[in-house]
């Protein structure tokens, strides 16, 4: 009985001790578990550290790059700046150079022009456009017209100047009179025109030419430096008439077309 009593106690002992390795291996799992949760959420700590590091590390680069680019912009703007004032004044000297070699030309050809009778005159007329504005009663005074020149202002601002000269005649005291105009993106503007000293016996008839014609002509033009419209006229005199006034000095007659109007003619 006694060996009986032992061996069922060895035997309770033994299934006890079995339940406890095995309740102690599973507390081993569940701490090997809890173990291995930690050490992954430690790990997904570090990535998102190492995430927040990188991302501002690619900041920082982009930002260095910016930085870079943003140099090498301003350094091309302050030479292509440079550029631009070394071409200007090379274009300006150049341009001098060019107006002076012209100069004794130009001359030369005043000079040969003052020697035909109504040069200028024909050349007014003869213009396609500059016709259409020229009144029979405007060719008077334009057959006094002994010569035209044009020239340039550039200081202190960008402007051409008219020069219109005239021999003695029954209109207006004036020898020379002068009409300017500032060079702009629109095209020629009104600046400064010599105030014209009509004669006593002509006077009345201008005033009232002005103010009863209003349309445009080249009388408007020629008394009244703002006229509306009169940059037409300008633009015809410095693009066309003075680079090349023997063009329309004389032209072939259309099919039809009455005779030439001579200087003569403009002078009655």
């Amino acid at each position: 009985m006694a060996a009986e009593a032992v061996r069922e106690g060895e035997e309770r002992w033994e299934s006890e001790d079995a339940i406890l390795v095995e309740e102690l291996g599973l507390v081993g799992g569940d701490l090997r578990l809890v173990l291995q949760l930690v050490v992954l959420e430690g790990e997904d700590g570090e990535d998102e550290e190492d995430t927040e590091e990188a991302a501002e590390e690619v900041d920082e680069a982009d930002t260095e790059e910016e930085d870079e680019s943003r140099e090498a912009l301003e350094a091309l703007q302050l030479e292509l700046e440079r550029m631009k004032k070394h071409a200007s004044s090379s274009y300006s000297a150049l341009r001098l150079r060019c107006c002076r070699r012209q100069q004794r030309p130009l001359e030369h050809r005043s000079a040969l022009m003052r020697g035909i009778p109504g040069f200028w005159a024909k050349a007014f007329v003869n213009h396609p456009q500059m016709s259409a504005v020229i009144r029979k009663q405007d060719e008077g005074h334009l057959g006094y017209m002994t010569d035209l020149k044009v020239e340039e202002l550039r200081f202190p601002r960008d402007c051409r100047q008219i020069l219109l000269f005239f021999r003695k005649n029954p209109y207006f005291r004036d020898e020379v009179l002068v009409k300017e105009y500032v060079l702009s993106a629109a095209g020629y503007g009104p600046s400064h025109s010599t105030p014209i000293q009509w004669h006593q016996d002509y006077e009345q008839e201008a005033y009232s030419r002005r103010h009863h014609n209003t349309s445009l002509n080249s009388f408007n033009w020629f008394s009244d430096h703002s006229f509306a419209g009169s940059s037409t006229i300008t633009e015809i005199i410095m693009d066309d008439l003075w680079p090349n006034p023997l063009q329309d000095n004389v032209r072939k007659k259309a099919p039809g077309e009455g005779p030439e109007r001579t200087t003569a003619q403009m002078n009655v």
